[in-house]
C-alpha cells in the first residue's frame, strides 16, 4: 500500500466518518487520536507514519502527543528522503512539528535562494501555530530577509499587525487585518478590503462605486460570499468551526485566499488543494498576505497596472 492510500485509509477516512457533523472536527476525537498514537509505536514503518501524521493534523493536542510529533519527523524514524515535499504537507496540519519544518528551512537556506524555500517560508509564518514564534534562521537570503518575516508575522492570522514601517503593501495589510483605510488610499487598500471574511453586504456594495477596481480584479467584487450567503461566522484559526469551515468550502476566490490564509478552513480530512492557484486575483491576494513576488515569472511583469506595486514587495530584498 503506498503513503496516500494508506493515509487515506487510516486518517483521513476515519476522521470523515467520525467527525462530519462535529462542531470542531480539527480536534478529532479522543478514539482516533489514541488510535493513531498506538499506531505510532508500530514497528511497520507506513503505519508509524500515518499515526504520527494523524496526530501532527490534529488540533489541541497534549503536550505528550506535541512532543511525540516533533520525536518522530526529526528523529531517526523520519522520511528524509521525502523532505522537501513532507514539510509543505505537514503545512496543511493543524500542529506541525516546528523543529523539523525549521530544520528543513534551514538546510534550504544555506543554498542558493529558491522558489520553494520561499513558498515554504512563507507558508510556515502564516501557519496559525507559528504565530509569534521566533523567526526561523535562514542563511543566503540577505539581512533585509527580517522584514519580510515581519511582515508574514503581522499577516499571520493569529497576531495583531504591528509593522513599525509603512508602504502600499503594509497599508493594504493593515486594511485587511483591521477593517479600516489608511489616511492615504491605493487600489490594493480597497483590494485587500474586499479580501476580508466577515466584510458586511452593505460595504461590499458601497465599495463598488467609491472603489472600481477595474478590469479582471473586479470579480472579487462580483464573487464576494458576502454579496451571495453572507460574511464568514467568527472562528478561532486554530480550530475552526463547521460553519466556519462550511463557509471557506464555497466556490469562490475570497474563500480560495482564506484556505490559503488559514488552512484549517479546509476539513481535516480533505487533502490540502486550493482552487484558482494561478489565478492572477488570488495571487496578488496571497501577496498581500505576504507570498513571495517573483519578478521574473510572476503577473508582476504582465500586468502594467500593478507593475511599479509589485517592486516594493518586501519579500523583494
Amino acid at each position: 500500500m503506498d503513503i496516500d492510500s494508506a493515509l487515506a485509509e487510516t486518517v483521513l477516512g476515519p476522521w470523515h466518518a467520525a467527525c462530519k457533523d462535529a462542531e470542531f472536527p480539527w480536534e478529532a476525537t479522543p478514539a482516533l487520536q489514541k488510535t493513531w498514537a498506538r499506531m505510532y509505536d508500530s514497528s511497520d514503518p507506513l503505519t508509524s507514519f500515518c499515526g504520527a501524521f494523524g496526530l501532527s493534523r490534529c488540533a489541541r493536542l497534549s503536550d505528550a502527543d506535541r512532543m511525540a510529533v516533533e520525536y518522530y519527523f526529526t528523529g531517526p524514524k523520519s522520511a528524509i528522503a521525502q523532505v522537501g515535499n513532507l514539510a509543505d504537507a505537514l503545512l496543511s496540519n493543524a500542529s506541525p512539528p516546528h523543529m523539523f519544518i525549521r530544520a528543513v528551512i534551514g538546510v534550504a537556506g544555506s543554498q542558493p535562494p529558491s522558489a520553494a524555500l520561499y513558498d515554504l517560508l512563507a507558508r510556515y509564518m502564516l501557519h496559525p501555530s507559528s504565530a509569534d514564534v521566533p523567526f526561523p534562521e535562514v542563511t543566503n537570503m540577505g539581512a533585509p530577509i527580517s522584514r519580510w518575516m515581519a511582515y508574514l508575522q503581522s499577516a499571520n492570522a493569529l497576531m495583531s499587525f504591528s509593522l513599525p514601517y509603512s508602504s502600499v503593501w503594509t497599508d493594504a495589510l493593515y486594511a485587511f487585518k483591521t477593517g479600516e483605510t489608511p489616511p492615504k488610499s491605493h487600489p490594493l487598500t480597497a483590494f485587500a478590503l474586499l479580501m476580508r471574511c466577515d466584510t458586511p453586504m452593505p460595504v461590499i456594495k458601497k465599495m463598488e462605486i467609491f472603489s472600481p477596481l477595474g478590469g479582471r480584479y473586479d470579480v472579487l467584487y462580483s464573487e464576494h460570499p458576502s454579496l451571495h450567503g453572507g460574511p464568514c461566522p467568527p472562528f478561532n484559526p486554530v480550530s475552526p468551526s463547521m460553519a466556519a469551515i462550511r463557509w471557506a468550502s464555497s466556490p469562490s476566490r475570497v474563500t480560495a485566499i482564506w484556505r490559503y490564509h488559514v488552512p484549517t478552513l479546509i476539513p481535516p480530512w480533505v487533502v490540502d488543494k486550493i482552487e484558482h492557484m494561478d489565478d492572477p486575483v488570488v495571487k496578488l491576494a496571497m501577496h498581500v498576505l505576504g507570498a513571495p513576488v517573483f519578478p521574473q515569472s510572476n503577473v508582476a511583469t504582465s500586468d502594467p497596472l500593478w507593475a511599479e506595486t509589485f517592486r516594493l514587495h518586501p519579500s523583494i530584498f
